[in-house]
């Protein structure tokens, strides 16, 4: 990415899994049942330790198109 004074870098992240712990991720809902957006995160650790980058895939209304990335690097 251009930039006078600075280098950046852009990737496009396709490693989309679904490795959120329903269980213990504190999710905000309707009273309705209907999830909505995550307070909190919680993983399956044995989905996310081999990955270097990930897109997760969430059952939430989320914000259209701002799915979360995560990286252990």
């Amino acid at each position: 990415m251009a930039h006078p004074e600075r280098n950046f870098f852009a990737i496009h992240v396709t490693n989309a899994i679904d490795a959120i712990d329903y269980d213990r991720a504190v999710i905000k809902k309707l009273s309705t049942g209907l999830r909505l957006e995550f307070e909190k995160y919680a993983f399956v650790k044995e989905k996310v330790e081999r990955e270097n980058i990930l897109r997760l895939l969430t059952n939430c209304l989320e914000r259209q198109g701002q799915q979360p990335f995560l990286s252990n690097q």
